[in-house]
């Protein structure tokens, strides 16, 4: 009986020195696993934050944590100094590394709020890559004209449908006319933009964006207005 309750003893003695001895190598492995492999420090996000937290925000919100390089994302922030002055534009989750493409100064968020609509207009937003924005330079506030492309069985066609189109919003990788991000927007990146117009121009913005392709043009109060015939590949090279 002795025997056996000793037996028992030694038992439960070597499953709890076990249980510590895996319990420290898992702890280790993540240093093991990222021994063999370059890394990065970043910033991620620790607490939920709004859009519109500020660099103060932010500060007490993300810590540096080191990460294999081939997991950090592209753009991710790397010390504090990134922070200093700027906003973020979207709703920040724990768990996710703090982009640079997310911060902007106040002043060109607040840009991004856009600006009231006119009585009698409506919104209607569109979401265009940078290069059918003037290279992602329109910013809220501006006028624009709207180009339509479409085609059918038999021809392709183009025609300027509106013209000082006021801008009310723009929202993405260039959300104010200069520099938001330490350089040019990017050309490639998505924008959407929301225009004010009447039920007419909302119906040949929206039909553009479904059944063809819309380009905006940079106009002024000084632009002409223009009424240009449909152009199809005939007229463009006649």
């Amino acid at each position: 009986m002795k025997s056996r309750l000793v037996a028992a003893l030694l038992a439960g003695l070597l499953a709890v020195v076990g249980g510590v001895l895996l319990i420290g190598y898992v702890s280790r492995a993540d240093e093991r696993a990222m021994a063999g492999m370059a890394t990065q420090t970043v910033l991620v996000v620790t607490a939920p934050l709004p859009e519109g937290a500020t660099s103060d925000e932010l500060a007490r919100a993300v810590e540096p944590r080191r990460l294999p390089a081939v997991a950090v994302a592209p753009g991710s922030a790397t010390s504090l100094e990134q922070l200093e002055d700027r906003v973020t534009t979207t709703a920040l989750q724990p768990g996710e590394q703090l982009l640079t493409s997310r911060l902007v100064d106040p002043a060109t968020a607040a840009a991004a709020q856009g600006v009231a609509v006119p009585p009698g207009l409506q919104k209607v937003s569109v979401e265009l890559e940078g290069q059918r924005v003037v290279g992602g330079e329109v910013a809220a506030g501006d006028l624009v004209g709207v180009f339509v492309s479409a085609k059918d069985d038999d021809f392709n066609y183009t025609r300027l449908v509106l013209q000082k189109v006021l801008v009310l919003a723009v929202r993405g990788g260039a959300a104010s006319s200069g520099d938001d991000n330490g350089g040019d927007a990017d050309p490639s990146s998505t924008l959407v933009v929301t225009l004010a117009v009447d039920a007419a121009g909302a119906q040949k913005v929206v039909f553009g964006a479904e059944h063809g392709s819309v380009w905006l043009s940079a106009e002024s109060d000084d632009t002409p207005t223009s009424s240009l015939p449909v152009l199809t590949q005939k007229e463009l090279f006649s």
